[in-house]
């Protein structure tokens, strides 16, 4: 559908509406509420639940709140290319910060590759993020998902900036 080759609607590719109206079945990562709900890994093992919070936490914090919870928290190893050393996760997240978006490919399942954008609030303070998780095959890469999928994040995060 992204690319326009559904048969069916063929050189149709999809437009905002199309995004916003499914946004009222979407599930997405994280739901702000008086707390963040952390929603992405449900039905997961729970060792992979456990990481989903990691995640938010080095986006979501400060610096200091960061390097807190880096220097206590073990590193597991869930696919060969999960981040397992503190230096390299600090700069991963810092990156991040500066790219204004973050992507995973692998780090928790193998076969799925995920992107995340975070929601500012008015006074510059990020509340939660908007992401999607895809199955490999979806993307042919990083770098395809990041022209496909992450301009659509990014205004969608734009026009619910109003609503934080």
């Amino acid at each position: 559908f992204l690319a326009g080759k559904l048969d069916v609607l063929p050189g149709e590719k999809p437009t905002l509406k199309d995004f916003n109206d499914h946004l009222t079945t979407a599930f997405p990562e994280v739901r702000l509420k008086k707390y963040l709900e952390m929603r992405g890994a449900d039905g997961g093992p729970w060792n992979r639940l456990c990481a989903l919070p990691a995640f938010w936490v080095g986006l979501l914090y400060d610096d200091e709140a960061l390097d807190a919870w880096i220097a206590r928290h073990d590193f597991a190893k869930f696919t060969a290319h999960t981040v397992t050393e503190r230096r390299r996760f600090r700069a991963d997240v810092l990156r991040a910060r500066g790219l204004g978006y973050a992507q995973t490919d692998a780090q928790l399942d193998a076969g799925l590759r995920g992107m995340s954008v975070p929601l500012i609030d008015r006074k510059g303070r990020c509340r939660a993020a908007l992401g999607m998780t895809v199955t490999m095959p979806a993307y042919k890469s990083g770098e395809h998902m990041v022209e496909a999928v992450l301009p659509v994040l990014q205004e969608t995060v734009q026009q619910m900036r109003p609503l934080l």
